[in-house]
């Protein structure tokens, strides 16, 4: 469902020091209250899975302040509600876990990472009822 410029209602941006999520493997309680299962099974799959889960901390960084314009629907919602995900042709997408927010809501997110720093921006709409 295409998402007209006038139904823009939030903006997010993120960037995360990598060398924060060096380790972070091996704090399973961290992991699940932050990346759901996808997420961490797709960052497992690279040699330096610090810089996918970063990448992926800033995304859920951004939505969430996106949403922030939108009756503080945000105020309850966990990181973990918000998947990101990738296509087959590798780009990214928003998988939101929470039914309202996925139904209300067009999510658009782009993410890149050096060596050092993670960066996501985020844009969100309102879907057209």
């Amino acid at each position: 469902m295409p998402v007209r410029l006038e139904n823009i209602c939030g903006v997010g941006v993120d960037i995360e020091d990598i060398k924060r999520f060096r380790g972070i493997l091996k704090n399973k309680k961290l992991l699940k209250k932050i990346f759901t299962e996808k997420e961490v099974k797709y960052c497992k799959r690279f040699s330096s899975p610090e810089s996918h889960l970063a990448v992926r901390f800033a995304g859920k960084e951004a939505v969430f302040k996106a949403l922030a314009c939108s009756d503080g629907v945000n105020k309850k919602l966990m990181l973990n509600e918000i998947e990101i995900l990738n296509r087959k042709d590798g780009s990214p997408f928003v998988n939101m876990k929470r039914r309202a927010l996925k139904n209300r809501f067009a999510y658009f997110i782009s993410l890149s990472h050096s060596e050092r720093k993670a960066l996501a921006f985020s844009v969100i709409g309102e879907k057209d009822v």
